[in-house]
C-alpha cells in the first residue's frame, strides 16, 4: 500500500521491490517505470516487468516510486510512492563515526601525554645521572688538586729537615739572580753549614 513503510535491516545496500498495476482495458500492454527517490535522479522505463533492483544502496531514507501508463498513454500522475528506512550496521551510523572519531583523537592526546610524560622521566633520570657524574668528577678533581699540593708541598721540602730543598733553591737563586740583573743591585749568597742535622 501506498502508506506503508518499509524499513530493511542492515546489509549490502541490496533492494529488491516488486509491485503491480491494474489495467482493465488493456493488462498485456501495461508498461512501467521506477526511481528510488534520493538514490536515482531518473526514472528507469522497464517495459512490463514488475521487480525493481538496486545495489549499493547506502543506509538512509528513501521513497520508492512507481507509474505506469497502457501503450504510449500517459504516464500515471502522481506516481505511486513506498517510504524505505534502510537501516545502517552499527559502525555505519552517525553516532558511531563520531565515537570513533573522538576515541581516536583521545587516544592520540593520551598518546602525546604518554609520550611526553616519558619524555620527561627520561629528561630528568638523565639529569640525575648528569648531575651525579658532575658531583662525582667534582670530588675527583677537588681530591686531585690537594694532592697536587700535597705533592708540590713535598717536592719543595726536604722530608728529614722540613727546609726547603735543592730545586727551591734553585728557583729562587734563579729568580734573585734576574731581579739583580733588572735592578743593577749585587746579589749575595750565604751557605751555612749544619753540623748533627739528624739529631
Amino acid at each position: 500500500p501506498a502508506d506503508a513503510r518499509s524499513a530493511a535491516p542492515p546489509g549490502r545496500g541490496r533492494l529488491e521491490v516488486t509491485y503491480a498495476g491494474l489495467s482493465l482495458l488493456a493488462p498485456d500492454r501495461l508498461a512501467f517505470r521506477y526511481r528510488l527517490s534520493g538514490f536515482d535522479p531518473e526514472w528507469t522505463e522497464v517495459g512490463a516487468r514488475r521487480e525493481a533492483f538496486f545495489t549499493n544502496v547506502p543506509p538512509g531514507r528513501y521513497v520508492f516510486e512507481v507509474s505506469a501508463r497502457t501503450g504510449n498513454g500517459a504516464w500515471s500522475e502522481p506516481p505511486a510512492g513506498v517510504p524505505l528506512t534502510l537501516r545502517a550496521r552499527l559502525w555505519e551510523t552517525p553516532a558511531f563515526r563520531a565515537a570513533a572519531l573522538v576515541s581516536v583523537v583521545l587516544g592520540l592526546v593520551a598518546l602525546f601525554r604518554w609520550r611526553t610524560t616519558s619524555l620527561r622521566r627520561r629528561q630528568a633520570q638523565l639529569e640525575r645521572v648528569v648531575e651525579e657524574r658532575t658531583r662525582s668528577l667534582r670530588d675527583a678533581n677537588d681530591r686531585l688538586g690537594d694532592l697536587n699540593a700535597e705533592l708540590e708541598r713535598l717536592s719543595q721540602v726536604d722530608a728529614l729537615t722540613g727546609v726547603a730543598n735543592r730545586r727551591v733553591f734553585d728557583a729562587r737563586l734563579e729568580a734573585e739572580w734576574r731581579r739583580a740583573a733588572r735592578s743593577g743591585e749585587s746579589l749575595s749568597l750565604g751557605i751555612l753549614d749544619v753540623a748533627h742535622v739528624k739529631a
